[in-house]
């Protein structure tokens, strides 16, 4: 549904309410009933960009949207799904009070929404509460604030870093599994995250954890693997996502150690070579941070990793330095896949055309004409020297 006017709102809610209370609505029960699922869109988009006072606008998206749901509180309870956008409240505590009037809620997609004055995002929610997946995504808060959680499973939250605040804090959430951060710094910002600070409150429960560096700098500072143990006791899966085509992977091998019991390592770098900044040299500093990484610990195995997959569309020989690293600490590796990614999109194949240079990054199989033997050459200057079993597979998707 589009946010519109009120009596159209109104009629739509009554409806979906009067369905509830007959029982043709069996959903919200936890059990496997009907998923009941509204899409709020708003009449006027893109206004985290605009210039022309979008708080007022995107404030009255708000209170319309309140008054919706305070006048068909029938309807908001059988909802099981509801995605939103554009909404700014005065009101703190205005999405945990969502949630509680939404009592069979399970899944809540805020996207441009916030507070006016920005302030962090708080979930304080009921013993009751069935919320199991949360997305924060471009909004217009500093962070969020897991105060309350008990049942929240998975949580997506991100857009700008803000200066002297964490991007996310957790209280108690004791049944979270599944963390995605995605963030990006402003040009002069200077600050790196260590996660050790923000993820002490979710003890060795983490089992999915996914970064997004939203194609900027790097923004988590290296630290002692020993100080991460705790949250990573039982991380199986880590996601490394949008990184810069210049970043140097090296910096990550503090994470592997962190977390003895990780069984797959998925990197993809951000392939969009038509975009003015993807040439862009960022300065060593954001696209180095090995030097700062910790060295392994002498002597030390990771046996738990099983995969490692890294996807890219050129320079892929840049990452074999990394891969030869993983592959020498981790004694029961199986397989290593370097994907060699379709292009973006036709403007990317024109990018490409424009730079033969480029276009001889794509490493391509044996036997597939010019650059054939560059897979090869790859693979022999990773496992040149090495001990291992795991089996290297160069991909070429286009």
């Amino acid at each position: 549904m589009i946010l519109t006017k009120y009596e159209l709102l109104r009629r739509v809610g009554r409806l979906v309410g009067e369905a509830k209370r007959s029982g043709r609505i069996k959903g919200g029960n936890g059990t496997g009933g009907a998923i009941v699922e509204l899409e709020l869109l708003t009449e006027k988009t893109n206004l985290k960009d605009a210039e022309d006072e979008p708080a007022e606008v995107m404030l009255g998206y708000g209170a319309l949207f309140a008054r919706f749901q305070r006048g068909c509180p029938r309807a908001f309870r059988a909802l099981t799904r509801l995605s939103v956008e554009n909404l700014w409240f005065e009101d703190r505590a205005a999405v945990s009070d969502l949630v509680r009037r939404c009592v069979a809620l399970e899944h809540l997609s805020l996207r441009f929404c916030g507070f006016e004055p920005a302030a962090a995002m708080a979930i304080d929610l009921p013993p009751e509460s069935r919320l199991r997946t949360l997305l924060c995504v471009e909004c217009h808060v500093p962070g969020v604030d897991l105060v309350r959680a008990p049942s929240l499973v998975e949580l997506h939250c991100g857009w700008r870093l803000v200066d002297g605040a964490p991007p996310a804090s957790f209280g108690h959430a004791p049944e979270l599994r599944k963390l995605t951060l995605h963030y990006q710094q402003y040009e002069d910002q200077e600050d790196l995250w260590l996660l050790s600070e923000f993820l002490v409150n979710i003890p060795r429960q983490l089992e999915l954890l996914t970064l997004s560096f939203e194609f900027t700098k790097i923004w988590v500072q290296p630290e002692a693997p020993k100080y991460l143990r705790v949250a990573f006791g039982r991380l199986k899966e880590l996601h490394l996502e949008k990184i810069h085509p210049s970043c140097n992977l090296s910096w990550a091998t503090f994470l592997l150690e962190a977390a003895p019991l990780l069984e797959t390592l998925r990197v993809k770098v951000l392939n969009h070579a038509c975009k003015p900044d993807w040439h862009k040299k960022l300065a060593p500093s954001d696209t180095d941070h090995s030097e700062a990484a910790p060295p392994p610990s002498p002597g030390f195995a990771h046996r738990g990793l099983k995969e490692v997959a890294i996807r890219r569309a050129f320079h892929v020989a840049m990452d074999a330095p990394f891969v030869r690293t993983v592959v020498g600490m981790a004694v029961n590796l199986e397989r290593v896949t370097l994907s060699v990614e379709e292009l973006g999109c036709n403007a990317c194949a024109a990018a490409e055309e424009r730079r033969p240079k480029l276009a001889r990054s794509r490493c391509r199989p044996a036997g597939a004409g010019a650059g054939g033997d560059d897979a090869q050459a790859l693979v022999e200057r990773i496992m040149g020297g090495l001990a291992s079993s795991a089996r290297i597979t160069i991909l070429r998707s286009g």
